[in-house]
């Protein structure tokens, strides 16, 4: 069965990423269709006449992200200047003049006081090369998600041919264990767009070097060091150090490269660098601190290749460029110590050949030929994460990750990267128990105040994201590593619930989901239904490890809060209201309620769903949530409805150019209009954007325009697959790892659905068909026993056969409900 699904998964089978079609052209540009390939014919950008020549390029739904890669046949004219711009949205791209800068300019990513993308992203969504040579040129910064890509020659009177360019794709390629298919195309295309933009918001480079193509990529980390050296070279003395270096063009500062030498630590030692504001500079580095010790004049010109050298002998040190000394100095302080390279965040170079001397004979060389040669070198790196997004965030967000693991868990066997991520939250927990709501991956340092998102409802996520992990994969081993994190964030959350039973959310940590201001005080139904559910799911994973006392405790918590939520925080109609002092409707936690079953009465669960559905949440991760829940309560014709379209009851065909209008007119009234702005189906069936889920699955997308347009496009929050597998083909766990599982289909508005469930105890592999009233039911798994219950809820269906390995086994109906006999 797995074969079935393998041409409909998107991530790439090579890292190496082409453009798939030639979509526009302008000015003197021959022959873009060679660059859609890499067999030695080329594409030459002439500049001769008042049009610029650029090219833009479709790289494919699948909208990789990672490095650009070119290599330049020939070129003629003085210092011609080639232009890269990404963009994810096609719109974007050909607007003018901001098109050239890619689809956002660097500073509208600022968010909550962090800039985004964060290094090693780009936090440019273009990247200038001066031609100075034939063959390849690389950026050493990432680029997150693009699927449109525009090459472009800037300076007048200059010619460029180029062999070939592409994207050397970065994020994650593991290979699928589990599949999905069903009766609507669109779906299917829905579930591996899902898992895929998991994996391309899986970052498993967050490191200050990396290597590609024989060439060393160098950039510091926001939160790591600035340098990185050898290991075994603490005793070296007098040496000398060598290689070839480009440095490339940041566009804010002058760009950089420093070679470290004599350091014992990754804080001390000497730098040499040369720099793009034509100087070379040695400094001398003491915890970190940097002192001037001598400067002098050099050429540089960017992404040239020169030849550096620096000798230390005694103290004396000579500094020369193409084999020309242009400077020495003198310093005592460090007699001893290792050799390496040193950049700080706004330099950002390249190296090749490395060779070190001593006495006159080769103590050491590099050719940068794998990554793995890199474990020689001490430097920032960081384990692999799920990120919020590979485009804008590239951080991990714990308030995100929950519905992120979902799809990943039915995709996949092994995901190291959600255990790492879960390890990094647990990293930044205060000595208080609150755990940080994002966080830099390579951060070394334990946290001591509330951090960048000062959020108790992303402390509380933690555990819920957790306990999902081990019921999905039953890492019982993982899950006692973090129990203590689990603990501490529990006592911190019951702290600030009182003799009432409600949570009171107060001001330091009052960051609320969607409302970036200090201000969300007082007891709020989400707040209390999350920070319960979290004591809840804490219960659960200490039942789980046998920690009896504490899921005990922790139960009886949980049913404190729950009946002090029924009691203030519920309306007469049954569903719930936003706080005490507010009795509106809360789309949030009415969302997230119906997700955790948490209506008892299938009465109430109807209110609240149906109040969702005459408002449809603006942002399609409640949506998800509202879907999960629909399905859950066995309303499945208004999950299938909404997960087709959001808004059903109401929305109307439209264009994009409505939600133009809108935001040309601050007076524009978007309820006359019935629109609603999420839409995974006609997301992904639009060819001017990626086959990726989106951030909040905005559709049609906002004109953000004028090299704002800094939404993600790759945001796994927004991804569904789970949704299709658990509750569409109908297999969920019941024991940890599907040890033993539930088979309880949701048939509605589909004839078959089909997949592969992997699991630590066995793969899992479940089809339904219903035709002309007959169900047919098959199941195939290594031990039958694990087929804890069967449910299929259905009018369609006169008869149901199930057949377990080959074996028939005997159902019965009662009333709508076929279940095992």
């Amino acid at each position: 069965m797995k074969h079935a699904f393998e041409s409909r998964i998107l991530c790439p089978q090579t890292r190496i990423c082409l453009p798939r079609e030639v979509k526009n052209v302008y000015g003197g540009v021959d022959a873009p269709e060679h660059l859609l390939t890499r067999d030695e014919q080329t594409c030459t950008l002439r500049f001769d006449g008042d049009t610029a020549p650029k090219v833009v390029f479709d790289l494919g739904a699948a909208s990789t992200g990672g490095y650009p890669v070119f290599k330049v046949r020939s070129f003629h004219g003085e210092n011609p200047v080639l232009r890269l711009a990404y963009s994810d949205w096609y719109d974007y791209i050909l607007e003018e003049p901001y098109g050239e800068q890619g689809d956002c300019k660097r500073g509208v990513l600022k968010y909550l006081g962090v800039e985004l993308p964060v290094l090693p992203g780009d936090p440019n969504r273009y990247n200038l090369f001066t031609i100075t040579h034939a063959g390849e040129y690389i950026s050493p910064l990432v680029q997150g998600q693009e699927r449109f890509l525009m090459l472009k020659l800037d300076t007048p009177g200059c010619e460029v041919e180029i062999e070939y360019v592409y994207i050397y794709y970065t994020s994650d390629m593991t290979s699928y264990d589990g599949g999905f298919t069903c009766s609507d195309e669109n779906l299917n295309k829905l579930w591996y767009a899902s898992v895929w933009t998991c994996q391309l918001a899986t970052i498993d480079n967050a490191r200050s070097w990396d290597v590609l193509n024989g060439t060393l990529l160098l950039r510091a980390l926001t939160k790591g060091k600035d340098a990185g050296f050898y290991k075994n070279g603490m005793d070296l003395t007098d040496y000398s150090v060598e290689c070839d270096f480009a440095i490339a063009y940041n566009p804010q500062m002058a760009s950089g490269f420093g070679i470290l030498l004599r350091a014992r630590t990754l804080d001390d030692g000497y730098a040499v660098f040369f720099n793009l504001d034509q100087t070379v500079q040695a400094y001398k580095r003491e915890n970190g601190f940097y002192t001037l010790l001598a400067q002098g004049p050099a050429a540089l010109t960017d992404n040239a290749w020169y030849h550096a050298s620096v000798t230390a002998q005694d103290d004396l040190f000579t500094v020369s460029l193409d084999h020309t000394p242009v400077l020495t100095f003198r310093d005592g302080t460090y007699p001893t110590g290792s050799f390496g390279f040193c950049q700080t965040t706004e330099k950002w170079a390249l190296a090749r050949c490395l060779r070190v001397t001593e006495n006159k004979k080769v103590f050491f060389k590099d050719d940068f030929i794998s990554r793995e040669a890199l474990a020689q070198y001490e430097f920032t790196r960081s384990a692999p994460f799920v990120s919020d997004g590979a485009k804008r965030d590239r951080l991990p967000w714990i308030g995100d990750l929950d519905w992120a693991g979902r799809n990943i868990y039915y995709a996949f066997r092994s995901f190291d990267a959600m255990k790492e991520s879960l390890r990094m939250f647990a990293f930044h927990q205060t000595p208080d128990g609150f755990i940080w709501g994002t966080c830099y991956p390579e951060n070394t340092r334990k946290p001591s105040d509330y951090g960048y998102y000062e959020s108790d409802i992303f402390s509380a996520w933690f555990v819920p994201t957790l306990a999902d992990h081990l019921l999905f994969t039953n890492d019982r081993a993982f899950a006692a590593e973090m129990y203590p994190a689990v603990q501490k964030d529990i006592e911190y959350l019951w702290r600030f619930v009182g003799s009432d039973g409600l949570f009171n959310q107060r001001y330091a940590t009052s960051k609320g989901l969607w409302d970036h201001a200090l201000n969300d005080m007082g007891k709020f139904a989400y707040n209390n239904l999350i920070v319960s559910e979290a004591i809840g799911e804490a219960a659960y994973i200490a039942g789980i490890l046998e920690k009896t006392a504490d899921a005990e405790e922790w139960t009886r918590r949980k049913n404190k809060m729950r009946e002090a939520i029924r009691r203030y925080l519920t309306a007469p109609e049954g569903y719930l209201v936003k706080s005490t002092d507010n009795r509106d409707f809360c789309e949030m936690a009415n969302s997230l309620a119906l997700s955790i079953c948490y209506f008892s009465d299938k009465k109430d669960a109807r209110a609240a769903l149906d109040v969702l559905l005459d408002r449809t949440p603006g942002h399609g991760k409640i949506t998800a949530l509202m879907i999960r829940g629909a399905y859950q309560y066995g309303f499945d014709e208004e999950a299938y409805r909404t997960l087709l379209q959001p808004g059903y009851r109401y929305v109307v065909e439209q264009t994009d150019f409505v939600v133009y209008d809108a935001l040309e007119n601050p007076n524009f009234d978007f309820a006359s209009h019935r629109m609603h702005p999420a839409n995974w189906i006609k997301a992904l069936q639009d060819p001017r954007g990626p086959m990726t889920t989106w951030e909040c699955m905005t559709y049609p997308p906002l004109k953000e325009g004028k090299g704002e347009a800094w939404g993600d496009r790759s945001h796994p929050d927004t991804a569904i697959a789970h949704v299709l597998t658990g509750f569409q083909l109908g297999v969920l766990p019941q024991k940890p790892g599907f040890e033993t599982f539930s088979f309880c289909p949701h048939v509605y508005g589909l004839t078959h659905a089909e997949g592969v469930i992997p699991s630590p105890f066995g793969d899992i592999e479940a089809s339904w068909h219903l035709k002309n009233g007959a169900m047919t039911v098959d199941i195939r798994v290594n031990d039958e026993k694990r087929l804890a219950c069967l449910a299929v809820q259905t009018t369609d269906a006169q008869s149901v056969c199930l057949t377990v390995n080959g074996h028939k086994r005997t159902v019965k109906q009662i009333q709508d409900t076929w279940v095992l006999a």
